[in-house]
């Protein structure tokens, strides 16, 4: 979540300033935040599943998160 902020704050600070070398700095850290936060919830997700929603090839906790997660990407991007 910090990462997140640091990079929102860069995009604040980049609205001002218009600097190229300072967006490409900002995608940087808002990437890295993103992924963080993308290996936190899969790693959450698949510590609350049990032992009998993993490999029984029915869709497990994880299954259902990640088209949430793709639904997240497409929502941010307008």
């Amino acid at each position: 979540m910090t990462v997140m902020l640091l990079g929102a704050a860069l995009c604040a600070v980049n609205a001002v300033l218009l600097s190229p070398w300072l967006a490409a700095a900002t995608t940087a850290v808002l990437g890295a935040g993103y992924g963080i936060a993308v290996v936190s919830g899969l790693l959450e997700t698949q510590r609350m599943a049990g032992a009998g929603d993993l490999g029984d090839g029915a869709p497990g906790p994880s299954a259902r998160f990640k088209p949430l997660r793709l639904v997240s990407i497409q929502a941010s991007m307008g």
